[in-house]
Protein backbone atom coordinates (compact mmCIF):
# COMPACT_ATOMS: atom_id res chain seq x y z
CA UNK A 1 0.00 0.00 0.00
CA UNK A 2 1.54 3.05 -0.91
CA UNK A 3 0.80 6.11 1.68
CA UNK A 4 -0.46 9.28 -0.16
CA UNK A 5 1.86 12.08 0.71
CA UNK A 6 2.77 16.19 -0.54
CA UNK A 7 4.00 16.05 -3.75
CA UNK A 8 7.09 17.84 -2.31
CA UNK A 9 9.86 15.46 -1.16
CA UNK A 10 10.03 18.12 1.36
CA UNK A 11 6.83 18.03 3.10
CA UNK A 12 7.88 16.52 6.29
CA UNK A 13 9.22 20.49 6.99
CA UNK A 14 5.15 21.34 7.70
CA UNK A 15 4.84 18.57 10.48
CA UNK A 16 4.58 20.21 13.54
CA UNK A 17 6.02 17.32 15.11
CA UNK A 18 9.00 17.69 13.01
CA UNK A 19 9.29 21.79 13.86
CA UNK A 20 9.20 20.78 17.59
CA UNK A 21 11.71 18.17 16.90
CA UNK A 22 13.98 20.86 15.30
CA UNK A 23 13.50 22.70 18.35
CA UNK A 24 14.25 19.97 20.31
CA UNK A 25 17.86 19.16 18.97
CA UNK A 26 18.35 23.16 19.10
CA UNK A 27 17.52 23.43 22.35
CA UNK A 28 19.68 20.20 23.69
CA UNK A 29 22.86 21.67 22.05
CA UNK A 30 22.07 24.48 23.59
CA UNK A 31 22.02 22.70 27.03
CA UNK A 32 24.87 20.85 26.46
CA UNK A 33 27.47 23.36 25.27
CA UNK A 34 27.12 24.80 28.45
CA UNK A 35 28.42 21.54 30.47
CA UNK A 36 31.79 21.95 32.18
CA UNK A 37 34.97 22.04 29.72
CA UNK A 38 36.76 18.97 28.89
CA UNK A 39 39.48 17.67 29.96
CA UNK A 40 41.15 14.18 30.41
CA UNK A 41 39.95 13.16 33.75
CA UNK A 42 37.65 10.37 33.89
CA UNK A 43 34.81 12.61 35.10
CA UNK A 44 35.57 15.14 32.36
CA UNK A 45 35.42 12.42 29.97
CA UNK A 46 31.67 10.77 31.19
CA UNK A 47 30.22 14.26 30.61
CA UNK A 48 31.59 14.53 27.49
CA UNK A 49 29.82 11.34 26.55
CA UNK A 50 26.98 12.24 27.96
CA UNK A 51 26.51 15.69 25.81
CA UNK A 52 27.55 13.57 22.94
CA UNK A 53 24.79 10.69 23.65
CA UNK A 54 22.28 13.39 24.22
CA UNK A 55 22.73 15.19 21.28
CA UNK A 56 22.88 11.76 19.27
CA UNK A 57 19.42 11.16 20.65
CA UNK A 58 17.96 14.73 19.68
CA UNK A 59 19.55 14.22 16.56
CA UNK A 60 18.16 11.02 15.61
CA UNK A 61 14.25 11.87 17.04
CA UNK A 62 14.27 14.65 13.96
CA UNK A 63 16.07 12.13 11.41
CA UNK A 64 13.78 9.37 12.01
CA UNK A 65 10.82 11.45 11.31
CA UNK A 66 12.54 12.66 7.86
CA UNK A 67 13.52 8.83 7.30
CA UNK A 68 10.08 7.48 7.96
CA UNK A 69 8.24 10.34 5.50
CA UNK A 70 10.70 9.13 3.15
CA UNK A 71 9.17 5.67 2.97
CA UNK A 72 6.15 4.15 0.70
CA UNK A 73 4.21 2.48 3.22
CA UNK A 74 2.60 3.33 6.16
CA UNK A 75 3.68 0.29 7.92
CA UNK A 76 7.32 1.77 7.77
CA UNK A 77 6.73 5.39 8.16
CA UNK A 78 4.69 3.95 11.39
CA UNK A 79 8.35 1.86 12.68
CA UNK A 80 10.58 5.08 11.72
CA UNK A 81 8.03 7.34 13.89
CA UNK A 82 8.96 4.17 16.54
CA UNK A 83 12.62 4.63 15.99
CA UNK A 84 11.87 8.36 16.58
CA UNK A 85 9.61 7.40 19.93
CA UNK A 86 12.81 5.40 21.73
CA UNK A 87 15.47 8.13 21.21
CA UNK A 88 13.22 10.74 23.12
CA UNK A 89 12.50 8.52 25.82
CA UNK A 90 16.78 7.91 25.97
CA UNK A 91 16.89 11.56 25.93
CA UNK A 92 14.35 12.44 28.48
CA UNK A 93 15.92 9.67 30.68
CA UNK A 94 19.10 11.63 30.28
CA UNK A 95 17.19 14.98 31.49
CA UNK A 96 15.59 13.02 34.44
CA UNK A 97 19.58 11.84 35.84
CA UNK A 98 20.62 15.14 35.77
CA UNK A 99 17.36 16.65 37.12
CA UNK A 100 18.03 14.13 40.09
CA UNK A 101 21.78 15.00 40.49
CA UNK A 102 23.11 11.83 39.54
CA UNK A 103 26.34 13.73 37.89
CA UNK A 104 26.60 16.20 40.74
CA UNK A 105 29.20 15.32 41.83
CA UNK A 106 31.09 15.69 38.41
CA UNK A 107 30.37 19.38 38.12
CA UNK A 108 26.87 19.18 36.25
CA UNK A 109 24.17 19.94 38.57
CA UNK A 110 20.39 19.55 36.97
CA UNK A 111 19.68 23.23 38.79
CA UNK A 112 23.16 23.93 38.71
CA UNK A 113 25.61 26.94 38.15
CA UNK A 114 25.20 26.90 34.37
CA UNK A 115 21.55 25.71 34.40
CA UNK A 116 19.43 28.56 34.00
CA UNK A 117 17.17 30.31 31.15
CA UNK A 118 16.07 33.69 32.41
CA UNK A 119 17.69 37.01 31.09
CA UNK A 120 19.41 39.42 33.56
CA UNK A 121 20.67 36.12 36.17
CA UNK A 122 22.94 34.03 36.30
CA UNK A 123 22.88 31.15 34.13
CA UNK A 124 22.04 28.59 35.98
CA UNK A 125 21.03 30.90 39.51
CA UNK A 126 17.77 28.93 40.96
CA UNK A 127 15.21 31.45 39.34
CA UNK A 128 13.39 33.49 42.56
CA UNK A 129 10.15 32.61 40.42
CA UNK A 130 10.72 29.00 41.04
CA UNK A 131 11.18 26.99 44.01
CA UNK A 132 13.98 23.72 44.14
CA UNK A 133 12.78 21.10 41.78
CA UNK A 134 12.15 17.14 42.37
CA UNK A 135 11.65 15.45 39.39
CA UNK A 136 8.20 14.59 40.41
CA UNK A 137 7.53 17.73 40.75
CA UNK A 138 9.21 18.44 37.13
CA UNK A 139 6.44 15.58 36.20
CA UNK A 140 3.66 17.76 37.08
CA UNK A 141 4.88 20.65 35.11
CA UNK A 142 2.55 21.83 32.03
CA UNK A 143 5.12 21.56 28.88
CA UNK A 144 2.42 23.51 26.65
CA UNK A 145 3.29 26.65 26.78
CA UNK A 146 6.88 26.19 27.74
CA UNK A 147 7.61 28.57 30.70
CA UNK A 148 11.65 29.71 29.34
CA UNK A 149 12.36 30.55 32.52
CA UNK A 150 12.49 27.41 33.95
CA UNK A 151 15.91 25.84 34.26
CA UNK A 152 17.36 24.26 30.84
CA UNK A 153 17.31 21.12 32.03
CA UNK A 154 13.52 21.09 33.23
CA UNK A 155 13.14 23.03 29.31
CA UNK A 156 14.44 19.82 27.75
CA UNK A 157 12.75 17.47 29.66
CA UNK A 158 9.34 18.90 29.24
CA UNK A 159 9.99 19.23 25.58
CA UNK A 160 10.75 15.49 25.31
CA UNK A 161 7.04 14.70 27.02
CA UNK A 162 5.31 17.01 24.51
CA UNK A 163 7.34 15.68 21.85
CA UNK A 164 6.46 12.17 23.11
CA UNK A 165 2.52 13.17 23.17
CA UNK A 166 3.40 14.41 19.20
CA UNK A 167 4.85 10.92 17.86
CA UNK A 168 2.57 8.90 19.76
CA UNK A 169 -0.59 10.86 17.89
CA UNK A 170 0.87 10.58 14.89
CA UNK A 171 1.49 7.22 15.10
CA UNK A 172 -2.50 6.53 16.34
CA UNK A 173 -3.37 8.01 13.09
CA UNK A 174 -1.47 5.74 11.16
CA UNK A 175 -2.43 2.30 12.97
CA UNK A 176 -6.00 3.71 12.63
CA UNK A 177 -5.44 4.24 8.46
CA UNK A 178 -3.92 0.63 8.13
CA UNK A 179 -6.43 -0.51 10.27
CA UNK A 180 -8.79 1.03 7.93
CA UNK A 181 -7.54 -0.33 4.50
CA UNK A 182 -7.11 -3.81 6.31
CA UNK A 183 -3.40 -3.61 6.16
CA UNK A 184 -2.36 -4.14 9.92
CA UNK A 185 -0.62 -7.28 10.47
CA UNK A 186 -2.14 -9.65 13.04
CA UNK A 187 0.29 -8.88 15.77
CA UNK A 188 -0.41 -5.00 15.80
CA UNK A 189 -4.38 -5.74 15.62
CA UNK A 190 -3.93 -7.84 18.58
CA UNK A 191 -1.50 -5.24 20.34
CA UNK A 192 -4.13 -2.33 19.38
CA UNK A 193 -7.03 -4.46 20.71
CA UNK A 194 -5.52 -4.79 24.00
CA UNK A 195 -4.55 -1.23 24.35
CA UNK A 196 -8.69 -0.69 23.30
CA UNK A 197 -9.23 -3.17 25.89
CA UNK A 198 -7.23 -2.33 28.88
CA UNK A 199 -8.72 1.23 28.29
CA UNK A 200 -12.08 0.05 28.68
CA UNK A 201 -11.45 -2.07 31.63
CA UNK A 202 -10.20 1.64 33.29
CA UNK A 203 -13.48 2.84 32.07
CA UNK A 204 -15.49 0.23 33.72
CA UNK A 205 -13.84 0.15 36.49
CA UNK A 206 -14.10 3.89 37.04
CA UNK A 207 -18.04 3.65 36.20
CA UNK A 208 -18.20 0.97 38.68
CA UNK A 209 -16.28 3.18 41.57
CA UNK A 210 -18.95 6.03 40.89
CA UNK A 211 -21.68 4.02 41.36
CA UNK A 212 -20.36 2.60 44.61
CA UNK A 213 -19.99 6.18 45.74
CA UNK A 214 -23.30 6.65 44.55
CA UNK A 215 -24.51 3.78 46.82
CA UNK A 216 -22.83 4.64 50.10
CA UNK A 217 -23.96 8.48 49.62
CA UNK A 218 -27.68 6.75 49.03
CA UNK A 219 -27.59 4.89 52.49
CA UNK A 220 -27.74 8.72 53.64
CA UNK A 221 -30.67 9.67 51.49
CA UNK A 222 -32.79 6.09 51.48
CA UNK A 223 -36.14 7.60 50.35
CA UNK A 224 -35.10 9.47 47.65
CA UNK A 225 -36.61 8.38 44.19
CA UNK A 226 -33.89 10.16 42.07
CA UNK A 227 -30.86 8.65 43.60
CA UNK A 228 -32.54 5.03 42.93
CA UNK A 229 -33.73 6.25 39.24
CA UNK A 230 -29.75 7.12 39.23
CA UNK A 231 -28.48 4.13 40.52
CA UNK A 232 -30.96 2.05 38.04
CA UNK A 233 -29.83 3.69 35.30
CA UNK A 234 -26.15 3.57 35.68
CA UNK A 235 -26.30 -0.27 36.23
CA UNK A 236 -28.13 -0.42 33.05
CA UNK A 237 -26.06 1.37 31.48
CA UNK A 238 -22.55 -0.34 32.42
CA UNK A 239 -24.27 -3.88 31.20
CA UNK A 240 -25.25 -2.76 27.72
CA UNK A 241 -21.69 -1.38 27.64
CA UNK A 242 -19.77 -4.23 29.07
CA UNK A 243 -21.08 -6.48 26.66
CA UNK A 244 -18.52 -5.61 23.83
CA UNK A 245 -15.74 -6.35 26.56
CA UNK A 246 -16.98 -9.28 27.85
CA UNK A 247 -17.47 -11.22 24.80
CA UNK A 248 -14.22 -10.85 22.13
CA UNK A 249 -13.18 -12.68 18.43
CA UNK A 250 -9.92 -13.87 18.42
CA UNK A 251 -7.91 -15.04 15.33
CA UNK A 252 -6.16 -18.93 15.17
CA UNK A 253 -2.92 -17.96 13.56
CA UNK A 254 -0.67 -21.49 13.18
CA UNK A 255 -1.13 -24.91 13.92
CA UNK A 256 -0.78 -25.55 17.38
CA UNK A 257 -4.19 -26.26 18.11
CA UNK A 258 -4.88 -28.35 14.87
CA UNK A 259 -6.94 -30.32 14.93
CA UNK A 260 -9.65 -28.41 17.17
CA UNK A 261 -9.11 -24.92 15.54
CA UNK A 262 -7.09 -24.52 12.49
CA UNK A 263 -5.23 -21.49 11.22
CA UNK A 264 -7.34 -19.05 10.06
CA UNK A 265 -10.64 -20.01 12.29
CA UNK A 266 -12.36 -17.29 14.51
CA UNK A 267 -12.85 -17.83 17.98
CA UNK A 268 -15.00 -15.84 20.38
CA UNK A 269 -14.33 -15.69 23.89
CA UNK A 270 -15.47 -14.81 26.88
CA UNK A 271 -13.46 -12.19 29.71
CA UNK A 272 -15.15 -12.86 32.50
CA UNK A 273 -15.88 -16.36 34.42
CA UNK A 274 -12.01 -17.26 34.41
CA UNK A 275 -11.43 -14.51 36.82
CA UNK A 276 -13.45 -17.05 39.19
CA UNK A 277 -12.68 -20.38 38.04
CA UNK A 278 -10.45 -22.55 35.53
CA UNK A 279 -10.98 -25.85 34.17
CA UNK A 280 -8.58 -28.65 32.96
CA UNK A 281 -9.16 -29.57 29.60
CA UNK A 282 -10.79 -26.00 28.55
CA UNK A 283 -9.26 -23.35 25.85
CA UNK A 284 -7.94 -20.36 27.03
CA UNK A 285 -6.97 -17.13 25.17
CA UNK A 286 -3.62 -16.38 27.04
CA UNK A 287 -1.17 -13.34 26.90
CA UNK A 288 2.61 -15.16 26.59
CA UNK A 289 4.13 -15.08 29.49
CA UNK A 290 7.52 -13.70 28.46
CA UNK A 291 6.56 -11.63 25.08
CA UNK A 292 3.14 -10.05 26.16
CA UNK A 293 1.87 -8.46 23.19
CA UNK A 294 1.75 -12.25 21.34
CA UNK A 295 -1.70 -14.16 22.25
CA UNK A 296 -2.06 -17.98 22.48
CA UNK A 297 -5.10 -20.29 22.16
CA UNK A 298 -3.97 -23.33 24.16
CA UNK A 299 -5.61 -25.84 26.20
CA UNK A 300 -5.57 -26.14 29.99
CA UNK A 301 -3.65 -29.31 31.22
CA UNK A 302 -2.48 -28.48 35.22
CA UNK A 303 -4.04 -26.49 37.65
CA UNK A 304 -2.28 -24.73 40.68
CA UNK A 305 0.25 -26.70 42.63
CA UNK A 306 -0.17 -29.96 40.70
CA UNK A 307 3.10 -31.49 39.14
CA UNK A 308 3.07 -31.72 35.04
CA UNK A 309 4.86 -34.33 33.23
CA UNK A 310 5.78 -34.85 29.43
CA UNK A 311 7.22 -37.37 27.56
CA UNK A 312 7.18 -39.52 24.54
CA UNK A 313 4.45 -41.53 26.63
CA UNK A 314 2.11 -38.73 27.19
CA UNK A 315 1.30 -36.04 30.11
CA UNK A 316 0.84 -37.15 33.69
CA UNK A 317 -0.44 -34.78 36.13
CA UNK A 318 0.34 -35.52 39.75
CA UNK A 319 -2.38 -33.67 42.35
CA UNK A 320 -1.43 -32.55 45.51
CA UNK A 321 -2.84 -35.38 47.33
CA UNK A 322 -0.57 -37.47 45.26
CA UNK A 323 -2.76 -39.10 42.65
CA UNK A 324 -1.31 -39.53 39.19
CA UNK A 325 -3.83 -39.60 36.06
CA UNK A 326 -2.63 -39.88 32.38
CA UNK A 327 -4.05 -36.95 30.45
CA UNK A 328 -4.46 -38.48 26.51
CA UNK A 329 -6.31 -35.22 24.80
CA UNK A 330 -4.15 -34.24 22.44
CA UNK A 331 -1.43 -35.66 19.62
CA UNK A 332 1.62 -37.47 21.34
CA UNK A 333 4.36 -35.55 22.59
CA UNK A 334 7.13 -35.70 19.47
CA UNK A 335 8.92 -33.65 16.63
CA UNK A 336 10.06 -30.04 17.02
CA UNK A 337 8.88 -30.70 21.11
CA UNK A 338 10.39 -33.70 21.98
CA UNK A 339 12.13 -34.58 24.96
CA UNK A 340 10.89 -34.73 28.88
CA UNK A 341 9.70 -31.94 30.54
CA UNK A 342 8.21 -31.61 34.26
CA UNK A 343 7.16 -28.24 36.33
CA UNK A 344 5.64 -28.06 39.80
CA UNK A 345 3.08 -25.39 39.30
CA UNK A 346 2.78 -22.62 42.03
CA UNK A 347 -0.55 -21.23 43.76
CA UNK A 348 -1.45 -18.94 40.51
CA UNK A 349 0.53 -21.05 38.02
CA UNK A 350 -1.56 -22.98 35.07
CA UNK A 351 0.26 -25.53 32.29
CA UNK A 352 -1.29 -25.20 29.04
CA UNK A 353 -0.42 -27.18 26.01
CA UNK A 354 -1.14 -27.12 22.28
CA UNK A 355 -3.52 -29.83 20.54
CA UNK A 356 -0.80 -30.65 18.19
CA UNK A 357 1.76 -31.14 20.85
CA UNK A 358 4.89 -31.78 18.73
CA UNK A 359 4.26 -28.55 16.77
CA UNK A 360 3.00 -26.30 19.40
CA UNK A 361 5.01 -24.00 21.67
CA UNK A 362 2.99 -23.72 24.97
CA UNK A 363 4.29 -24.20 28.56
CA UNK A 364 6.97 -26.39 27.51
CA UNK A 365 8.74 -23.36 25.95
CA UNK A 366 7.78 -20.57 27.96
CA UNK A 367 6.61 -22.01 31.35
CA UNK A 368 3.81 -21.92 33.25
CA UNK A 369 0.76 -19.14 32.90
CA UNK A 370 -0.31 -16.92 35.42
CA UNK A 371 -3.83 -16.13 35.99
CA UNK A 372 -2.89 -12.55 35.20
CA UNK A 373 -2.07 -13.78 31.80
CA UNK A 374 -5.33 -15.28 31.16
CA UNK A 375 -7.62 -12.96 28.91
CA UNK A 376 -11.04 -15.39 28.45
CA UNK A 377 -11.72 -18.85 27.82
CA UNK A 378 -12.86 -19.54 24.66
CA UNK A 379 -16.90 -20.66 24.49
CA UNK A 380 -17.53 -21.19 20.47
CA UNK A 381 -16.00 -21.01 16.88
CA UNK A 382 -17.35 -18.41 14.94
Amino acid sequence: MTLKQSNSPYGYKNLLVYKKAEELQSACASFTSYFPPFSHSSRSKTLSALADQMDRSARSVKQNIVEGWKRNSTKEYHEFLGFSLGANAELEEDCNDIIKGVYAEMGLKGLGKWDKGEEGEERGAPSSHFPPFSLSAVERLPFYPLDTRLPLSVQLKLRCKELNMLLDKLQRSLVDKMSADHTLGQREMQSLALGREAANDAWIQKEREKLEEEKRGKGDRKGERGAVKVSLATVGALLILSLPFIFRPFAVTGGSMSPTYAEGDTVLAEKLTHRFYVSRGEVLVIRNPHQKEVIEIKRVIGLPNETVETGESGVTVTDEEGKSTKYETGSTIGGEYNGTFRIKLGPEDYLVLGDNRSKSSDSRSFGAVQAGDIIGRVIMQI
